[in-house]
C-alpha cells in the first residue's frame, strides 16, 4: 500500500487512511538519530530567521512545546525572543474547543495542561503567526496530526472570524508525502518549515 497518494471519498475510508499514514509517520519519526534530531532544530531556527526579518512590529508568534518525537523549536523560540519578537504557547481548553494562546518566553514557568502538554499561565493573546506540529504534511499544505483536532477548529474559528494569522506548519523534511488524506473540516496551511526551508503551499488540490 502507497501511503497519502489516492485520495478517497467515503470519510471511514479517508480516517482509516489517516489511522494507518499517522502510525507509519509516527515510526519514522521515532527512527530519527539524536544527531538528526538537533541539526534539525539548528536548521529550523536558521530556515526561520530570514522570514522573521520581515515580520512587522506587532507580530505575535505562537510555537509548542515539543512532544512525541514533535521537531524541537525551542532554539527558534528563543531566537525570536532574543530578536524582540513576541513568543506564545498554546493552552488546550478542552476536548472539541479550539486553543487558547498565552505569553511565553524561555525561562519563564510552564504549568502541567491535558494530554501531556504544558502551557504559561496568565491572559490569552491572538497570534498572527501560528507555528503547528504536525506528522505528515503535502505540497497542498494538508497536514496529518494527532486526531484531536484542535489546530482545525483554531483555524477554522480565525477564519471564520476574518482574523488575519500565517499557519506554518513545522516538520522533519522526511515529514512529507503526496498526498494527505482529508475531510472537509480539515484546515489547509499557508506554508510548511522543515530544517530545509520555508514551503509556501500550492493550494488545495
Amino acid at each position: 500500500m502507497t501511503l497519502g497518494i489516492i485520495p478517497l471519498s467515503d470519510p471511514s475510508l479517508i480516517e482509516n487512511e489517516k489511522k494507518v499514514l499517522r502510525a507509519a509517520m509516527s515510526a519514522q519519526r521515532l527512527a530519527l538519530s539524536s544527531a538528526e534530531r538537533n541539526a534539525a532544530a539548528d536548521g529550523l531556527r536558521v530556515a526561520f530567521s530570514a522570514y522573521a526579518r520581515g515580520m512587522p512590529d506587532a507580530a505575535l508568534v505562537a510555537g509548542y512545546m515539543p512532544i512525541r518525537s514533535e521537531a524541537n523549536i525551542l532554539p527558534l523560540m528563543a531566537d525570536l525572543a532574543g530578536r524582540g519578537i513576541a513568543t506564545a504557547l498554546p493552552v488546550v481548553i478542552g476536548k472539541g474547543a479550539a486553543l487558547e494562546f498565552r505569553r511565553w518566553r524561555a525561562g519563564e514557568p510552564l504549568e502541567d495542561g491535558l494530554y501531556g502538554t504544558r502551557h504559561p499561565v496568565g491572559m490569552g493573546v491572538w497570534p498572527t503567526v501560528l507555528l503547528i506540529p504536525l506528522l505528515a504534511f503535502d505540497p497542498a499544505g494538508f497536514r496529518l496530526g494527532y486526531g484531536g483536532g484542535f489546530y482545525d477548529r483554531t483555524l477554522d474559528a480565525y477564519r471564520a472570524g476574518g482574523m488575519s494569522v500565517v499557519a506554518i506548519g513545522v516538520a522533519y523534511a522526511c515529514q512529507q508525502v503526496p498526498h494527505v488524506p482529508r475531510l472537509p473540516h480539515d484546515q489547509p496551511l499557508d506554508a510548511v518549515l522543515t530544517e530545509h526551508g520555508l514551503l509556501w503551499s500550492s493550494g488545495a488540490a
